[in-house]
């Protein structure tokens, strides 16, 4: 004799939601990370919490206070495009030229008011190890899609 079975999702459903859960789930990190990064710059540390190699006097002399924050141009200096249905990619770009040497480090111009001096590489964008797979971001992240789908699977 068969037995009935009692239907406790919806597929239909879970597949309706998937597109939303993932995108905002996307959305949702690189908003995370984006504000990481600035956070990191304020605290003047790198990606992985290193701090910055200190200011040398002439910088000092000429108003900086920590590495990366002088005039606040490098917060502005990160461009977001949030993931679409159609694109799922959520991405982080440095958008000035300024942001990129210093995050590989370069030697001033000769003409510069500090001439051939090298400053160091500051890591100041990327992903940090916390949201890598396996980081406390990326673990929190993982669990709210977890929780989006199966919430979605369920029948109402």
């Amino acid at each position: 004799m068969a037995k009935k079975a009692k239907q406790t999702f919806d597929l239909k459903k879970l597949s309706n939601r998937m597109d939303k859960i993932v995108v905002d789930s996307i959305n949702a990190l690189g908003r995370h990370l984006n504000k990481a990064i600035q956070d990191n710059i304020k605290k003047g540390v790198d990606i992985n919490d290193d701090p910055f190699e200190k200011l040398k006097p002439i910088t000092l002399k000429l108003g900086g206070k920590r590495p990366l924050n002088r005039t606040g141009k490098m917060m502005k200096a990160v461009k977001k495009t949030p993931a679409t249905k159609a694109k799922p990619r959520f991405t982080l770009e440095i958008t000035s030229k300024y942001g990129g040497l210093h995050h590989t480090g370069y030697t001033t111009s000769p003409k510069s008011l500090i001439p051939n001096k090298k400053v160091p590489a500051r890591k100041w964008f990327g992903i940090p190890e916390s949201f890598q797979p396996g980081g406390d971001e990326f673990e929190k992240m993982k669990l709210n899609v977890f929780l989006q789908v199966k919430n979605a699977w369920k029948k109402k």
